[in-house]
């Protein structure tokens, strides 16, 4: 990482405030809280000279869902508001970089601080102060619910959020007829994923911490207890670890038992959203 900071003019990302260590590992903390694609935590800080520099670590993200880096790249905005939230919360500005080098895509952003008053970034990013609470208390809920009619006002809540950032468009699927359709869409995907060597690969081998020990020893990772699955679905998610499984389903042109757990978590989904960009860049 200092070889790629080493190729920066210093002048061109000077630091206007200098946090200690202990504010940045604070800062830090909270952005590592957010979400990334199966928990894979892409990401490696370097603090160097009053600068934050964030660093993709494609030894965590390299994975069959990753196509075109674009899950990491989310994972990386993710990261990055909460890092505004908290540094917000020690009345600084977070004035970030995107991309200083074009040739060293490994380096996403550099992060300089100033105080709130005189921050000139030319990047601004959209905050929400009262959030900086509940940044450690995020996570994923994959239990199973009950589909429950959600009021029209909670979608219009969610589009007035959306629509703060520029080009974003929010999708939402509410009626059975187009819950049907993405269950068997999002299910045919899954069955496939699983069924291919390298996306079995990745979920079995890379993403899935199938005990405790493993979920403490690795801090990232999906945790298989979180999966609301029955004793026969759990039984059947280890027999289908072994790739010789996998090989025997793909000569019988089965594995249509891998489109379960996608068809019943979207049986008791209320809605589901889309966000869109109107492009990727």
């Amino acid at each position: 990482m200092n070889h790629i900071v080493s190729k920066l003019k210093l002048s061109d990302i000077e630091a206007q405030v200098f946090p200690d260590k202990s504010t940045i590992e604070v800062l830090i903390k909270a952005a590592t809280f957010a979400p990334s694609t199966s928990n894979c935590q892409p990401w490696k800080w370097l603090f160097e000279r009053g600068v934050l520099y964030l660093f993709h670590d494609k030894s965590h993200s390299v994975s069959f869902g990753d196509f075109e880096e674009k899950a990491s790249m989310v994972s990386f905005g993710a990261a990055i508001e909460n890092l505004a939230i908290k540094t917000h919360s020690f009345n600084l500005e977070l004035i970030p970089t995107l991309f200083p080098l074009l040739n060293e895509k490994l380096l996403i952003s550099a992060f300089r601080f100033s105080n709130k008053s005189k921050n000139t970034s030319p990047i601004q990013i959209p905050t929400a102060d009262d959030l900086v609470d509940t940044i450690e208390l995020r996570l994923t809920n994959r239990n199973n619910g009950e589909r429950i009619k959600i009021n029209n006002s909670t979608y219009e809540e969610l589009q007035s959020i959306v629509n703060t950032v520029p080009g974003a468009k929010l999708w939402i699927a509410k009626d059975d007829t187009a819950l049907e359709e993405l269950a068997s869409i999002i299910g045919a995907a899954d069955r496939l994923r699983f069924l291919h060597p390298f996306g079995h690969y990745d979920f079995f081998s890379k993403e899935i911490r199938w005990n405790k020990e493993e979920v403490e020893s690795t801090n990232d990772g999906l945790d298989v207890a979180t999966f609301d699955l029955t004793p026969s679905e759990l039984t059947g998610l280890n027999i289908a670890k072994d790739p010789n499984v996998i090989k025997y389903l793909n000569e019988w042109k089965g594995g249509k038992a891998f489109e379960k757990m996608s068809r019943k978590a979207i049986a008791s989904a209320s809605a589901i959203g889309f966000i869109t960009m109107p492009e990727y860049n």
